[in-house]
């Protein structure tokens, strides 16, 4: 089993783990140094590490994908980690292997705590915060290379949540079989995409698609799962407390995530 904590630079100090996590570097295709203690993703047998700047956490999933044997397969991040304790950042409540092994005995895969929005629903959500054609574009991709996503698709883009960061722990069989699909549409896609005129921020659009196409792929295949808290490291107490409000609520307090934004928790 390994779970890969991606990251996209190097740390001054990084946490003491259990030795199943393991430190993916993503977009190592534009640096030189190499460090112990780090796996790279422009290494194995393939890889995509050039498109890291449009395709985000998900070079990492596809070097994952066909490089690691193990038999449970996990994505998280440097600053994300799936955690029995939201309160605190002891790595002592990070999942350890025995929790993992015995969760999905149950399921078959563990993916973040839904996160709600503001928005009537993710499509519109989509449309507020990026560009709209990529979503129709999306959609159209979808329509002819997988026709028989399509009503999952449109249930997924009418729900007022998703579950995000793109994290994942799954039994192999469904990491691959997923990471296959998701990545198989999304390079379809980037086929006939123009990003021109699209920041560095908006040209991430493949690691934005991807939160929205996990709900797709669980609802078309009736995969089973568990949603599991997710500690961002460095959150402020206040933004802990309106998450778990949040889901108590099952909607998003708009006007709290704003003034959250507002302080720089990001």
């Amino acid at each position: 089993m390994s779970i890969y904590i991606i990251t996209h630079k190097y740390l001054d100090s990084m946490p003491k783990l259990d030795d199943f996590y393991k430190w993916l570097y993503v977009g190592a295709y534009k640096t030189e140094e190499r460090r112990d203690g780090y796996i790279y993703d422009d290494t194995g047998d393939k890889n995509i590490s050039e498109k890291n700047g449009s395709f985000c956490e998900l070079t990492g999933m596809y070097w994952i994908r066909h490089n690691s044997k193990d038999d449970i397969k996990g994505l998280v991040h440097y600053r994300r980690f799936f955690t029995k304790n939201i309160w605190s950042e002891d790595t002592r409540h990070y999942l350890s292997e025995k929790d993992v092994r015995k969760i999905l005995t149950k399921y078959d895969c563990i993916v973040s705590d839904r996160k709600y929005f503001s928005k009537k629903n993710i499509a519109e959500n989509y449309r507020c915060l990026h560009h709209g054609k990529d979503l129709d574009m999306l959609e159209e991709i979808i329509r002819s290379a997988a026709p028989e996503y399509m009503d999952a698709f449109h249930t997924a883009m009418s729900k007022t949540y998703l579950f995000p960061y793109n994290m994942l722990i799954a039994k192999a069989e469904v990491f691959d079989a997923y990471a296959d699909w998701l990545l198989d549409i999304l390079m379809k896609l980037e086929a006939v995409e123009n990003l021109d005129g699209y920041d560095a921020y908006q040209s991430r659009i493949y690691g934005f698609l991807s939160e929205r196409l996990l709900n797709v792929w669980l609802i078309k295949n009736k995969v089973s799962y568990t949603e599991r808290p997710t500690l961002q490291l460095g959150s402020r107490t206040r933004y802990k407390i309106r998450t778990e409000i949040e889901k108590r609520l099952r909607h998003s307090l708009y006007f709290l995530a704003k003034l959250d934004d507002l302080g720089g928790n990001k």
